[in-house]
């Protein structure tokens, strides 16, 4: 089933196909891959990416994973709209804003045709849609060069301005990888002590000696460094359990 929102596209990269080693790819105007299938087993997920994606069904019951409504913001090459319509057999809603998009994979793709195809605008049909009335979202959104500046994006869709963006999506984002940094180059300039008593000429005095000259400088040197250190184990066992 297929319908519109009420955004029309405009200035949209023309779609183009390849296939190499039995997979058929889909582009939008250059080398980039935007999605994939195997053309004698379309049911299988073909792209690293899109498997990885797939991890989100972990979190859900085995027994209750055909239930509530699948979505997916993106077409791509069809996959996911393919695993959770045919795979999973739940109810299934795509949105696509490019229908040479749609219409290749009607085409090329095997597109179920029990899936609900929006042609429209992904932000448009996020401020329509019902509050819980999605189970499982993927969100599958990138450009012709295939990046994906999805958040900032939207935030501008929105009517967000370039600082409220930058304040309220970027900084939020970078906020991690600033602390890592930050402590990162914080640690790494107070306990120099090793390097400095090896390779410095006598009578040199650096902010390391100095710390490590006094119990009490030293000991507050380790209480200082405490929150770096917390800083990154704590991130790197976020890493690790993503």
């Amino acid at each position: 089933m297929k319908r519109s929102t009420t955004r029309e596209p405009i200035d949209l990269p023309e779609v183009t196909l390849s296939e190499h080693d039995g997979v058929r790819y889909l582009h939008l105007d250059t080398p980039w891959i935007q999605g994939g299938m195997r053309i004698k087993k379309p049911q299988v997920v073909e792209i690293d990416y899109v498997q990885r994606m797939l991890a989100s069904l972990l979190w859900l019951p085995t027994v209750t994973l055909g239930e509530g409504r699948a979505v997916q913001l993106g077409l791509g090459a069809g996959a996911l709209t393919r695993f959770t319509a045919k795979q999973l057999r739940m109810a299934t809603t795509v949105v696509e804003i490019n229908p040479q998009v749609i219409a290749i994979n009607a085409a090329w793709f095997h597109l179920p045709e029990e899936a609900e195809v929006v042609r429209g605008d992904a932000a448009d049909w996020l401020q329509q849609a019902e509050r819980s009335s999605v189970r499982l979202l993927h969100v599958d959104l990138y450009d012709h060069e295939a990046a994906a500046p999805v958040l900032d994006d939207v935030a501008h869709t929105l009517g967000a301005g370039s600082w409220a963006t930058t304040w309220r999506v970027v900084l939020p984002l970078a906020a991690p990888g600033l602390r890592v940094g930050a402590a990162l180059v914080f640690l790494g300039v107070v306990t120099e002590l090793t390097a400095t008593l090896l390779l410095a000429p006598l009578g040199t005095s650096t902010l390391a000696t100095q710390f490590w000259a006094a119990a009490p400088y030293a000991a507050l040197m380790v209480l200082v460094s405490a929150p770096a250190t917390f800083l990154l184990t704590r991130d790197a066992r976020r890493a690790s359990v993503l």
